[in-house]
C-alpha cells in the first residue's frame, strides 16, 4: 500500500500505511513504502494535489499553486534522487500549474543537468506548455518537453 500524505488546516501532514504512521509538520517530510502493485514509492494526496512516484516516473494531478508549491519541488527533489537515469515527469492531470510551480521544475531541471540526467516532461498540458515557452523555460538546462 501506498505512502498517504494529507494536509490538515494546521498545514500538518499526517502520513500512513500499512506498515507505519508518521506526522510531519513544516518543510520536512518522508515517505518510502512501495506499492508492490504499481511499484510506486510514494502516493502524495492533499486534496488540491496528487503525486505518485516511482524510480522512474512522477504522475502529478490537480493543481500547484502557493499553498503547495514547496511541497511539490521537495518532491520533485525527492524523486530525482531516487532515480539514477532520466526523471520522467507525468503532467497529463494537471489542471493548473501556478508560475511557483513551473519554477520548482525549472529548478529539478537544473539540478538535474548538474548530475549529467534530464528531466523529462511528459503530457504537458497545453497551458503548462505555452507558460513554459513565454517565459524562456522549455530551453531551461536540463529539461526537455517530450510531449
Amino acid at each position: 500500500m501506498p505512502v498517504r500524505l494529507q494536509m490538515n488546516s494546521e498545514n500538518t501532514v499526517s502520513a500512513s500505511s500499512a506498515s507505519r504512521v508518521v506526522a510531519v509538520t513544516g518543510s520536512a517530510w518522508t515517505a518510502g513504502a512501495v506499492d508492490q502493485h504499481r511499484n510506486e514509492v510514494a502516493d502524495i494526496d492533499t486534496g488540491m494535489l496528487r503525486i505518485a512516484y516511482s524510480a522512474a516516473v512522477m504522475r502529478v494531478e490537480g493543481e500547484v499553486d502557493l499553498a503547495n508549491a514547496e511541497m511539490f519541488g521537495r518532491a520533485l527533489a525527492r524523486g530525482l534522487r531516487y532515480g539514477t537515469g532520466d526523471f520522467h515527469l507525468n503532467l497529463a492531470g494537471v489542471a493548473f500549474m501556478a508560475v511557483c510551480g513551473l519554477r520548482e521544475i525549472v529548478r529539478t531541471g537544473r539540478t538535474a543537468d548538474h548530475w549529467q540526467r534530464r528531466v523529462v516532461l511528459h503530457r504537458t498540458p497545453l497551458h503548462t506548455h505555452k507558460m513554459l515557452r513565454i517565459t524562456g523555460w522549455d530551453a531551461a538546462p536540463g529539461l526537455v518537453l517530450h510531449c
